[in-house]
């Protein structure tokens, strides 16, 4: 059972990493760069479909999931990430209602570029909206599979922690230099480990 869930679960945890990871270079690349700041405004609106995206991957997730959602840890769980966002905005609000004062670097573009601070606020509202969701329904597809995750980590660890540890980050079958350092893609470790772990 926990190997085919592994399996149909892969493809897109590899797709979920892969929109994760290229966005976060971008992201760096053109908010923390000087050279690429044109590109600015371009990506703010690019964001809420990508985060509609990742929401799509992480309902996929969730619905592969094979345990039952236990509903104490993902009510919790919601509570703490939204919460903090909202904190988070009236915090922001409150301190700075015409956002003079805010470092956010998607929203410092889109007011350095010319938008007014109501469209921010109401452009930063859709996106922590999205963001929360997408976390929210990654939060549950992960109770939903750490049962199969462990279970799986475990079954290719043997007893000891050190293997369980490179299990878990989905290099059982790689040495630990082919882990921390790939090479070739043959290297990688497996996707469904690493999105969990």
């Amino acid at each position: 059972m926990g190997s085919h869930v592994v399996r149909q679960a892969n493809p897109y945890c590899v797709q979920l990493l892969i929109v994760l990871w290229v966005n976060c270079v971008v992201f760096l690349l053109v908010y923390f760069t000087s050279s690429w700041a044109w590109l600015r405004v371009p990506t703010a609106f690019w964001i809420p479909g990508l985060l509609l995206h990742c929401i799509y991957l992480a309902t996929v997730l969730y619905r592969i999931g094979p345990s039952p959602l236990p509903k104490a840890p993902f009510a919790g769980g919601m509570v703490l990430y939204v919460g903090g966002v909202l904190f988070d905005a009236f915090a922001t609000l409150l301190k700075t209602p015409d956002l003079f004062y805010e470092g956010n670097p998607v929203a410092r573009g889109l007011l350095d570029s010319g938008f007014s601070h109501k469209f921010v606020i109401a452009y930063g509202v859709l996106t922590q909206a999205l963001l929360a969701f997408f976390v929210c329904v990654l939060w549950g597809a992960f109770l939903k599979h750490k049962g199969t995750f462990i279970a799986q980590a475990k079954d290719k660890s043997k007893h000891s922690f050190a293997k369980f540890l490179k299990a878990a980050w989905g290099g059982a079958d790689l040495s630990w230099r082919q882990l921390l350092f790939p090479i070739k893609i043959s290297e990688l470790p497996k996707a469904y480990y690493l999105t969990w772990s």
